[in-house]
């Protein structure tokens, strides 16, 4: 919903009377959580533990999913931000190559995929499920790519090959002798973890910094067998 820098590139999509119906929603909703949140945020922040946040090297936001927005609320100045949840890392959708219709359901998802931070200012992993898995929002990295741009960060690079990604032809991990009757609830564990690393330079940083999102069960399958 921002005014693209090559104008000329997303002619398609920003001449469409569905994005300017985004933009203008979008502009809204910002604006809103801006006034009412972002900035008391800050000043909180400020007020409290400005030191601290400033000095602040690697932040660990386990089960934070694609909520960098919060993250880098509170924390600006971190090197690298790594969040872990559920969903799949995704891709940057091609919106210039998009035709019409995927385009107004592309921009239509994106929305709703953001409608829970608007009205509560965090995602809900229900509805993530859901809305995190259509064909033009495949996964966290287009809601991460949203909350950069609107922060005025310049986005780097993009890998979805990095350390979490061991190569295909390395030998997988040796599994520990199952217990006795343990075969049938015993799950098997990949050691290849879908991730992607977004490096970025913040508004005020004048920096290159990063943010890794991983996906990975954590979930321990002993809390099952509980009653």
């Amino acid at each position: 919903g921002m005014d693209p820098e090559d104008v000329q590139r997303f002619a398609p999509v920003v001449n469409r009377a569905s994005w300017k119906a985004h933009k203008k929603e979008f502009d809204t909703n910002w604006a809103q959580i801006e006034q009412q949140r972002f900035t008391l945020m800050r000043d909180w922040r400020d007020k409290q533990f400005k030191a601290l946040a400033d000095a602040c090297d690697t932040l660990f936001y386990p089960f934070g999913g694609p909520d960098f927005l919060n993250a880098y609320l509170i924390y600006p100045s971190c090197n690298t931000y790594l969040l872990f949840g559920l969903e799949s890392p995704g891709s940057v959708p091609a919106i210039e190559k998009m035709k019409e219709d995927k385009i107004d359901a592309g921009l239509a998802q994106l929305f709703e995929a953001l409608s829970d931070i608007f009205k509560r200012d965090y995602f809900i992993t229900r509805t993530m499920q859901a809305e995190l898995r259509t064909q033009q929002v495949d996964g966290t990295l287009p809601i991460i790519l949203t909350f950069l741009a609107r922060l005025d960060a310049k986005v780097v690079s993009i890998e979805t090959d990095g350390p979490w990604n061991p190569p295909a032809e390395a030998a997988p991990a040796t599994p520990p002798p199952a217990k006795p009757g343990a075969a049938e609830t015993a799950r098997p564990r990949s050691n290849k973890l879908p991730s992607v690393t977004v490096s970025f330079v913040g508004p005020n940083s004048g920096r290159i910094q990063t943010v890794v999102y991983i996906r990975v069960d954590m979930m321990n399958p002993e809390y099952s067998k509980r009653t």
